[in-house]
């Protein structure tokens, strides 16, 4: 009985916090959250990378396309200066970037006309901080 316990704990943890670790590309992705959302896409969040610099967004996740950065996302990653955005994603949340003070770099893999018209949430971007950030486009044509 004790050893199926063992086993049965040893499970749920490499079930809770080993597999949710290592289920990302080694793109700069580990510790994103993702949500399955209703249409059967996927939402992006911060997850355990509010430390990190560097952030991309993978394009799918579990063979599904990542579509939206959800509400406040990445809200409070002081340390964030840079995120690499695919042109899969269609929709970002409002506070997506809120109090991000360190964010100089938007990297998105589209084109500038596929960027304006991304559905983005006034504020998506912060009300009230400075825009310190620059967005770049880099459209591979795939």
């Amino acid at each position: 009985m004790k050893k199926t316990v063992l086993v049965v704990t040893a499970f749920l943890l490499i079930c809770t916090i080993v597999l949710p670790l290592t289920s990302c590309d080694s793109q700069g992705t580990k510790g994103l959250e993702f949500e399955l959302l209703p249409d059967g896409t996927y939402g992006v969040r911060m997850g355990t990378t509010q430390n990190l610099e560097k952030i991309t967004i993978p394009e799918s996740h579990n063979g599904k396309k990542v579509t939206q950065i959800l509400y406040g996302a990445f809200e409070n990653a002081t340390n964030l200066k840079s995120i690499t955005i695919p042109d899969s994603v269609t929709s970002l949340g409002n506070n997506v970037f809120e109090d991000c003070s360190s964010l100089t770099s938007i990297k998105y893999h589209g084109t500038e006309a596929q960027w304006k018209t991304l559905d983005k949430v006034e504020g998506w971007d912060d009300y009230y901080a400075v825009k310190n950030y620059t967005i770049t486009y880099e459209y591979t044509g795939e």
